[in-house]
């Protein structure tokens, strides 16, 4: 994974702890304690007539009760996020103790000052993007930005706190390589705020969701997109904006290849010598890659996904038949050149490292593996 790929990662991954934090105590929680159970009524002396259940007239509005965001699910999110802390910076049960209740306090604490405003943009957001597989259209994304206002400084105060808790409870190696962490979360978050900012302005992304669009979606104007196709059917439409949304992210391992090489430079410990045929080898990799990926390459694959992603809505003799098959044969054999190109590369670079260099940097995994019981460690 690279850089920027890495960074969005952890940012998403934090953001979603503090937004599933306020989406449980956004739903309305109980005001009043339930009534006290009916008394037993004797048991009649016949047996009643049952009559028939008639239809009830439903108001529709909404449910006056939820799930609240309770102690108890912030010390479990507290434990899970301090679990993967854990391993990536080393931390010791010591600071894993310190660590779990301060985590669980600002969940509490974003959770509780968000409960309104948040509660109100859960139910919008979820019910639009539901209706429109995952996007909010264009003519809705204004008014969803300046819902988000009063909730966007409370989440960025969260990583605030939590950071600067949670920095001082560690080494100074631990500390940079958590700033350098945060720093790609502080990143991210920027990227949520400018959007948002973007959108009230009145420029929409293309695809419309506030979480997971690429930046390089952001910024168009009402008036600079260009007009829908007329002889494009609603249904294609709708497929070809759902997989456009997330094909860059399946077809390009290449984008993966810088963050690969430097993780194998960093692993065998390489030295100068070997660390310039690695990156000689990742420019060699990237050209033949340009090659392969032409627009009428990308432009065939999107078109296959669209495809699939229409036949889904088909019956079972189109989805789940010989069709889907060669549907997926198809795409299959359209990424076998990219993904060659990707064993390739890696196997280049596993010969660069001499016998030394990679027993010792297996050992190393192995003894960490073995640690925790692992039954069959790296070879």
């Amino acid at each position: 994974m690279n850089d920027t790929r890495r960074i969005r990662t952890l940012w998403l991954h934090s953001l979603a702890i503090a937004l599933a934090a306020g989406s449980l105590a956004w739903a309305q929680p109980a005001t009043s304690e339930p009534d006290p159970p009916a008394a037993e009524e004797p048991a009649a002396a016949e047996e009643e007539k049952i009559e028939p259940s008639r239809d009830e007239e439903i108001e529709m509005k909404a449910t006056e009760f939820g799930i609240r965001f309770t102690p108890e699910l912030a010390n479990a999110m507290s434990k899970q996020f301090v679990r993967a802390m854990k391993d990536r910076y080393s931390l010791d049960e010591g600071q894993a103790d310190e660590l779990r209740p301060i985590i669980a306090k600002e969940l509490m604490r974003v959770a509780q000052r968000t409960a309104k405003d948040g509660r109100d943009v859960i139910e919008n957001m979820v019910a639009t993007m539901v209706e429109n597989d995952g996007r909010i259209p264009k003519e809705e994304q204004t008014a969803f930005a300046k819902s988000m206002k009063p909730i966007l400084p409370e989440i960025k105060d969260f990583f605030k706190r939590t950071a600067g808790q949670v920095s001082q409870r560690m080494t100074v190696s631990q500390r940079l390589k958590f700033t350098g962490d945060m720093a790609g979360v502080t990143a991210g978050f920027g990227i949520l705020e400018n959007r948002m900012k973007k959108w009230e302005e009145g420029k929409h992304s293309e695809f419309g969701n506030p979480f997971f669009d690429p930046a390089d979606r952001d910024g168009k104007t009402e008036t600079a997109e260009e007009p829908e196709d007329p002889n494009e059917s609603t249904e294609h439409r709708r497929a070809r904006q759902n997989v456009e949304r997330w094909i860059d992210f399946q077809i390009n391992v290449d984008r993966e290849w810088e963050e690969y090489v430097k993780r194998a430079i960093e692993f065998y410990k390489l030295n100068e010598s070997q660390s310039a045929s690695a990156r000689a080898i990742l420019k060699d990799m990237q050209d033949r890659a340009k090659a392969i990926k032409t627009d009428a390459w990308r432009k065939s694959i999107v078109e296959n996904r669209i495809a699939r992603q229409m036949s889904y809505r088909e019956g079972a003799e189109v989805s789940q038949g010989p069709w889907m098959f060669r549907l997926e044969n198809e795409y299959e054999q359209a990424l076998k050149p990219m993904k060659d190109l990707d064993r390739e590369l890696k196997s280049r670079i596993e010969s660069l490292p001499d016998s030394k260099q990679r027993e010792t940097a297996l050992e190393a995994v192995r003894k960490k593996l073995d640690e925790k019981g692992a039954k069959r460690s790296a070879t």
